[in-house]
């Protein structure tokens, strides 16, 4: 049960239609929402429409009057009632309002003296009392609190003992800012004897309301905005209301409900959410809390604070897997892995079978020096065949980090055999394209994956794998075996890739240069944009140059191709060897090519062996 106080110190603010449009919105997400009317001197709640009948008789005053004549607190189903079912997701809203509104109604409540009632009747007792039949009589999610105005032992009941929260709504004025400082200051004080005693304090949203929606060329109200910023304490608006010109609101239609779709039900709901986000019993808000600390910049003024809330959260949701997992990715995060690592397996044990959880905790082993326990994590995680692209690539990844050598393990793996044509290539063009001793691995997986899908389907197209496949038996020097692949001499209506990568197979495998598939790569020129970043194409032009005997323009084309790769983050393809390279080592493959070209005695790492080419 999380208790927010509704409070303005003047009206005019829309606090209770702010109170009913949250309490709308809540039930809409499923909340049970008890909404308790401490306006006594103007009540108002139960004129609100929920889907049924809000007549009662009973209520605060009559509550309170009864315990004052009796000594004992009254039963409280007697002064509540449900006031809306939202059936498809298992919401309520219950009312217990000011009280019976007959014409004692104001003879009742003159007769309390609130002091008294504290000095002499246990009155703090009396109201914990309220509180503890709210829990075990209705059971509700939220208690939301409609205060009465101004300074009053009323208003101190339901901003100090009751809440744990509370929503200031004001219109910036000077008027609500100096009344509001001493409200403000009271809640910070009771925040403050809270937290000595352990307990958690009462959070604060501050909202602006009934704010004209029009230019602030002068700064009039952003000036207001900083005043009322620096004498309450607050770093930002929790939102903020507009004025809203329609006669509906004369109706005191729920907009969250009627006009859900308008600005006034957004705004309305962006308080809510803000709501959730503080309440660490709500599951959906302390997600919300919890992702919200992944972009967050931590200091030491809020630090403390984030701890306490995590704590609390931790504490009240310890068997929900998904936050569990989600206090792990903020524990990764502040660097205590040894925690991340108890919460992800405390997830696992209570039956979290995601296997992106088991490489997670892999991930966090391997950062605690672990890695025979992450093997076995992302052997499990691979295991299963709804990993998808994502993890698969973050298993490669982490094995790449452990123990090359075991790569080859994640090929077989139900994971990696169910991903598409562009995942699976994907993958090994990032983890075993990039290095000649991986190449045969490369091989034999595109060679097994193109068979397969074959036979399931005669007439599926594999262009992607059969291309890479085509790169990889290039680079191991299978040049005839690649030229079988091609199907035929390609001709000026091919592409360029494939007439630049058929020419190196070709040259390879016959010994002597194709000038006339060089030439018609050059030959597409004009169609080229050389004002994309594309390293590996200008190499391979330049390649092209050199190859039909222009030395100058080969050496110019590589000049740019190096002043790409230098504002290139990712990994660069380099015609010199045929792999996937880091920038470093594309550029030194580069700078081999112009050697050559200028004449020394080097060969392109694909020819090593076949001297004769030169």
């Amino acid at each position: 049960m999380y208790i927010v106080t509704f409070y303005s110190f003047k009206g005019g603010v829309g606090r209770s239609m702010a109170l009913a449009n949250v309490a709308a919105e809540l039930a809409k997400k499923g909340r049970r929402v008890l909404i308790v009317d401490f306006d006594l001197e103007a009540p108002g709640l139960q004129t609100f429409d929920f889907g049924s009948d809000t007549r009662l008789k009973g209520g605060v005053v009559d509550y309170v009057t009864e315990y004052l004549d009796t000594n004992r607190s009254p039963d409280l189903i007697n002064h509540v009632r449900k006031c809306g079912n939202f059936e498809e997701n298992g919401g309520e809203v219950w009312l217990m309002p000011a009280g019976n509104q007959d014409k004692n109604y104001s003879r009742r409540l003159s007769k309390i003296d609130w002091q008294s009632l504290y000095k002499n009747k246990s009155g703090y007792l009396f109201f914990e009392d309220i509180k503890a039949q709210w829990q075990s009589k209705i059971s509700p999610d939220y208690v939301l609190i409609d205060s009465r105005t101004g300074h009053t032992d009323v208003g101190g009941i339901c901003t100090r003992q009751l809440p744990n929260s509370v929503v200031f709504l004001f219109f910036p004025n000077e008027q609500n800012l100096i009344g509001l400082r001493k409200i403000v200051s009271s809640v910070e004080e009771e925040s403050i004897r809270r937290k000595d005693e352990k307990r958690n304090s009462i959070e604060t949203h501050f909202v602006s309301s009934n704010v004209p929606d029009l230019d602030d060329e002068d700064q009039i109200l952003a000036d207001r905005l900083i005043a009322f910023s620096r004498d309450l304490n607050y770093k930002q608006l929790t939102t903020t209301i507009h004025r809203y010109d329609s006669l509906a609101l004369l109706n005191q239609e729920i907009f969250t409900l009627s006009r859900p779709r308008s600005r006034l039900a957004k705004e309305y709901r962006q308080l809510t959410q803000q709501i959730m986000l503080k309440n660490p019993e709500d599951i959906d808000g302390a997600a919300s809390y919890l992702e919200s600390l992944k972009n967050l910049e931590y200091s030491s003024s809020n630090m403390e604070k984030i701890f306490t809330r995590l704590s609390s959260i931790q504490k009240r949701h310890k068997d929900n897997p998904n936050i569990l997992k989600l206090l792990a990715s903020v524990k990764e995060r502040l660097g205590d892995y040894e925690e991340a690592i108890f919460l992800v397996s405390k997830a696992i044990e209570l039956g979290d079978n995601d296997p992106t959880v088991r490489l997670n905790r892999a991930k966090l082993l391997i950062s605690t020096g672990t890695e025979d326990k992450a093997l076995v994590d992302i052997k499990t995680a691979l295991d299963s065949a709804d990993l998808g692209f994502s993890g698969v690539r973050l298993a490669f990844n982490l094995v790449n980090i452990i123990n090359p050598s075991k790569l080859s393990e994640i090929l077989k793996s139900n994971a990696y055999l169910n991903l598409d044509e562009f995942g699976f290539v994907e993958l090994i063009g990032t983890y075993l394209q990039n290095d000649s001793s991986r190449l045969e691995l490369a091989e034999q997986a595109l060679t097994s994956f193109i068979k397969e899908q074959e036979e399931h389907n005669s007439e599926l197209k594999l262009d992607f794998a059969t291309r890479t496949l085509t790169l990889v038996l290039i680079a191991r020097g299978k040049f005839d075996e690649a030229i079988v692949l091609f199907t035929h001499r390609p001709s000026e209506e091919d592409d360029i890739d494939v007439l630049f990568n058929y020419a190196i197979a070709e040259w390879g495998n016959t010994k002597e240069t194709p000038k006339d598939l060089f030439q018609l790569v050059l030959n597409k020129l004009p169609n080229i944009d050389f004002s994309v970043n594309n390293p590996n194409l200008k190499q391979c032009i330049a390649l092209c140059f050199w190859a039909v005997g222009k030395k100058t323009e080969a050496l110019e084309i590589l000049e740019l191709a190096i002043h790409d790769a230098m504002e290139f983050s990712e990994s660069i393809f380099s015609c010199w060897s045929y792999l996937n390279l880091s920038r470093k080592r594309f550029i030194e493959d580069v700078i081999s090519m112009k050697k050559m070209i200028n004449g020394d005695s080097i060969l392109p790492e694909i020819f090593k062996g076949h001297s004769q080419l030169f």
